[in-house]
């Protein structure tokens, strides 16, 4: 939502971010140059909470309150000015909506719009039945693509203090459950079978990591697996790897596979949320059934034993974002929904 918001801003529309004071998002709004907001939220029905929210709408005449979660999505319907200003838009980027009467009430008496970022959420939503297809709009994850690096791979590994030979694999993610790195690393061992000189890399930190650090070594596997933790700048992490692979549960649209497809490194995901909106065919990536290790296995195995195959899918996924998932590109999407929101603006 900051990536959106800076965007508009540049556009030149009046964005204002409102948050928890102290916070880290206001902090990283402010370092991005936008205006900001004190907002409290003691409650969904505190009426101190409703009662702020009216003040600042009075004071900021804003067209549209874009709300993130289902609490803010209430209070921001409830607390809006008679006339139904500002316009509310719900901004779900994972399955959150659940099928059940308060969140009809929520959605369909007090939101005029849901942004998700994939079909698939989209569809979802629609089968309930109450969400009108045309209220709900898809806008896709951007991201910035880095300038090119030119170190080699072997270069960029020993920067990072890993072994700077042998073919490489890795995940990205924080580590909880939904993530399944316990199939990554079973994959791995699988892999590794084939592929002697196999390396694996896992980035990201969370309450599940004692249990894989162990899982890791009971698989054999604590010799070529790096554990590399929690990191603010990822982009050399994916120059690392040759694959990296996505063995979620459940995803929205995750930036996992964008962020490697934008680097050149080929993602091989279980079909799951919009993965195949990202991976539309195999010149850009390859797709596997859910918790289908063996498939997997399989795919990684072909492309770290083709050299030319693997590269050339790489550039065409990298060819693909810049295309489909750039800033430019959700920042133009996300704009028109406002504006269909709006309608003409008068001066």
């Amino acid at each position: 939502m900051l990536t959106i918001a800076s965007a508009l801003s540049e556009r030149g529309h009046d964005v204002l971010i409102g948050g928890r004071a102290g916070s880290s998002f206001l902090q990283r709004a402010e370092q991005q140059g936008l205006r900001t907001r004190d907002v409290r939220v003691r409650g969904e029905a505190d009426p101190a909470t409703l009662l702020g929210l009216r003040g600042l709408f009075r004071q900021e005449h804003p067209d549209v309150v874009v709300a993130n979660f289902n609490k803010d999505v209430r209070l921001a319907g409830i607390a809006r000015l008679p006339g139904s200003k500002p316009k509310v838009l719900a901004r779900n980027g994972l399955a959150i909506l659940p099928n059940n009467v308060r969140y009809r009430h929520t959605y369909f008496r007090l939101a005029d719009a849901i942004v998700t970022n994939t079909e698939s959420i989209r569809t979802r939503y629609v089968g309930y039945g109450w969400v009108p297809r045309e209220r709900v709009h898809v806008v896709h994850n951007g991201i910035q693509v880095p300038s090119p690096d030119g170190r080699t791979p072997f270069e960029i590994r020993q920067s990072l203090g890993l072994p700077p030979l042998g073919r490489w694999i890795g995940a990205f993610g924080r580590m909880v459950t939904q993530k399944r790195f316990d199939l990554f690393l079973e994959a791995v061992a699988k892999i590794r079978e084939q592929i002697p000189d196999l390396q694996a890399l896992l980035v990201g930190e969370g309450p599940e990591r004692d249990a894989l650090e162990r899982l890791a070594a009971e698989h054999g596997l604590a010799d070529i697996v790096h554990f590399a933790g929690f990191q603010t700048a990822v982009w050399d992490w994916y120059r690392a790897c040759d694959l990296v692979a996505l063995t979620s549960a459940s995803e929205g649209l995750p930036n996992a596979v964008l962020e490697a497809m934008a680097l050149e490194r080929p993602p091989i995901a279980f079909d799951v949320g919009g993965v195949r909106e990202m991976i539309a065919d195999p010149s850009v990536g390859r797709v596997v059934p859910p918790g289908d290790v063996g498939a997997l296995v399989a795919a990684a195995v072909l492309l770290l034993s083709d050299d030319e195959t693997r590269l050339a899918v790489g550039k065409s996924a990298a060819r693909r974002v810049m295309a489909e998932f750039s800033i430019e590109a959700m920042a133009t999407r996300f704009e028109s929904i406002l504006r269909g929101l709006v309608g003409p603006v008068e001066g």
